[in-house]
């Protein structure tokens, strides 16, 4: 607990008061009570009754002094040639004191106590609420409950009601009650970014004036659901967007597998083929082979023909540069060969890649 250094509100306070144990002994007496209390003619000490000699008053006194300790309730305290109005009340059951207080230090305390209760009623509204709308899954149900917690912390719930509307066509709180016809009502917009998508009613049901605090509180939990909302709307785009995200990679996935299935059929057609067959890029790299022995990913030269340099009169630069088959025959050592390239088009009509097969020829060519 944090103990205030500022005792000045709670000295003002008991200067306003005079404390009297259960036989009327005084045990605390303020400056401004004893100020209205000096008319009497014996000092304001000792027995509280031994100030009044007249016994008319001091009966009345003592009776009203029995009747707080009795009834436990406070009274009208009136002593004669003091106009300022006094009650009587009790401090606790087990000391069984009184407290004699000026009426309006006791009314400005009451206040004062409504006002703090107000405030406390306010927080733990808004608390609350924010707590229900940051927390809950379910939209609807956590601004049924909000509307509860709203209700609560005005200052007269019992005729207080609510209605929010959302568009379009939302309704949550009371619906049979027009706001616009209310005795009093507030209204606050609720906005998502700067465009108004509802409005919050908070109205009485009978003729009451609304708090300033109020009417800030009503700000505060209209901003409070607008980002709420703000929060939702963005939740579902991303629910949206992963939704289409996962429908795309079904997709890809389904697209993979026909592709790999074409792959492999395509791959038993290169595979059947006798001749070397090979697919080359643009940097005459090999991407795709009918041959065990052919490297994937090295130059069809270096591969086929273990050479560093590309072949004399390549028909595959043919293809590239010229976008129509070449053919072309060559001999290695004892060997020949009959090369054929064939240019694959993309969709710019632009050759990205060749086929290249590779026949050995040299047992026609001895033949000869």
């Amino acid at each position: 607990m944090t103990i205030p250094d500022d005792f000045d509100s709670v000295w003002i306070c008991l200067q306003d008061v005079l404390i009297l144990d259960e036989n009327s002994q005084i045990v605390h007496s303020g400056d401004n009570i004893r100020d209205i209390l000096c008319t009497l003619n014996t000092p304001l000490k000792g027995n509280f009754l031994d100030c009044f000699p007249e016994p008319e008053v001091r009966l009345s006194i003592e009776e009203t002094l029995t009747a707080v300790h009795r009834e436990h309730k406070a009274h009208s305290l009136k002593i004669p040639g003091i106009d300022t109005k006094l009650s009587a009340f009790p401090s606790g059951k087990e000391q069984k004191r009184v407290v004699v207080a000026v009426e309006t230090a006791l009314k400005a305390a009451n206040h004062m106590r409504h006002q703090l209760q107000e405030r406390v009623k306010e927080v733990e509204c808004l608390y609350s609420i924010s707590r229900e709308l940051k927390g809950s899954q379910n939209l609807d149900e956590a601004i049924n409950k909000s509307i509860q917690y709203l209700i609560a912390g005005f200052q007269y719930p019992d005729i207080t009601s609510v209605r929010i509307e959302l568009k379009p066509g939302k309704v949550y709180g009371d619906r049979n009650t027009d706001p616009e016809t209310a005795p009093n009502t507030l209204k606050r917009p609720i906005l998502l970014g700067n465009k108004e998508i509802g409005r919050i009613y908070v109205f009485y049901l009978e003729q009451a004036d609304f708090l300033d605090e109020e009417h800030a509180l009503l700000t505060e939990i209209s901003i409070i659901l607008g980002n709420r909302l703000e929060r939702l709307k963005y939740v579902r785009k991303l629910e949206k967007r992963r939704k289409i995200l996962l429908l795309k990679n079904e997709k890809l996935l389904e697209l993979t597998k026909v592709c790999s299935a074409a792959r492999k059929k395509l791959q038993g057609v290169l595979d059947a083929i006798t001749d070397k067959l090979v697919v080359i890029g643009a940097d005459y790299n090999i991407v795709l082979s009918n041959n065990d022995q052919i490297r994937v990913g090295g130059t069809c030269h270096k591969e086929i023909f273990s050479s560093d340099e590309r072949c004399e009169n390549c028909p595959s630069a043919v293809a590239f540069s010229e976008s129509h088959p070449a053919v072309t025959e060559l001999r290695r050592g004892e060997k020949y060969y009959f090369i054929r390239a064939y240019p694959i088009l993309n969709d710019e009509g632009e050759v990205d890649r060749v086929v290249e097969t590779v026949s050995d020829v040299t047992k026609q060519k001895q033949m000869e």
